[in-house]
């Protein structure tokens, strides 16, 4: 299999299973989770002052805790105001990774927040 042929069937089996808009709306439930536990666990942030980007798609196909080949989706968290200063006019906060099994079903995820509001 060519580097190409790899790339769209990668590409293709990003599309069946609409893994970018999964990680979005994935994203979205966790912060709202996340705001409902502590008012404070988006590092100040609220819900509207966050925009969410679309960033990466990886392939685990070796990894020391699963045993199967899967796909990391990540989507930038990004303070909702632009700024000149940053890639994209955008400041980063964090970030959410979606892991999705070859069967297109997600198992795992992760919200992290790396800067507070104000800081």
């Amino acid at each position: 299999m060519t580097t190409e042929e790899i790339h769209q069937t990668l590409k293709e089996f990003s599309e069946k299973y609409k893994l970018k808009q999964e990680a979005i709306d994935s994203c979205m439930k966790a912060m709202e989770h996340c705001i409902a536990d502590d008012s404070d666990g988006l590092g100040g942030f609220s819900i509207d002052e966050i925009r969410l980007e679309f960033m990466q798609h990886d392939l685990i196909f070796e990894h020391y805790l699963y045993n199967i080949i899967f796909v990391k989706t990540k989507i930038g968290l990004y303070q909702n105001k632009e700024n000149p200063d940053y890639v994209k006019r955008l400041k980063p906060i964090g970030y959410y990774e979606l892991d999705t099994n070859m069967e297109g079903d997600s198992f795992d995820d992760w919200l992290i927040i790396d800067v507070k509001k104000g800081k």
